[in-house]
């Protein structure tokens, strides 16, 4: 069964017209952002280790972090969900973050309607 949640996001990004240029609600930002917000929430709180183990930290970070980058160098499985883990970081901040641009420039546009 498709989350109800999931269901309401995918809704909002369908177009009636392709040439037209999508126009969406406040409120259908910030569920986005929500939605967005707890899927990253989801993901393991391992990004210093991930990150130290795609070796893109520092030895000190992936020492603090647990990870022996030789040891795991030879588990590619470790290698493979660690990068898929960054990426859905890399990629739901940055999604976040638009969407968070997206949410205060529409307050800005609402306070100048009301002003």
């Amino acid at each position: 069964e498709v989350p109800a949640a999931l269901c309401a996001a995918t809704a909002i990004c369908l177009l009636q017209d392709a040439e037209e240029e999508p126009e969406f609600s406040l409120d259908e930002v910030e569920t986005l952002q929500a939605l967005f917000r707890s899927k990253i929430n989801a993901i393991p709180s391992s990004e210093a280790a991930d990150l130290a183990l795609l070796g893109t930290g520092d030895e000190n970070s992936a020492k603090s972090a647990g990870v022996d980058k030789d040891a795991a160098a030879g588990n590619s499985a470790r290698v493979f969900a660690a990068m898929y883990r960054q990426g859905q970081r890399e990629v739901m901040g940055k999604t976040l973050a638009a969407l968070e641009a997206m949410i205060a420039q529409g307050e800005e546009g609402e306070e100048g309607e009301e002003g």
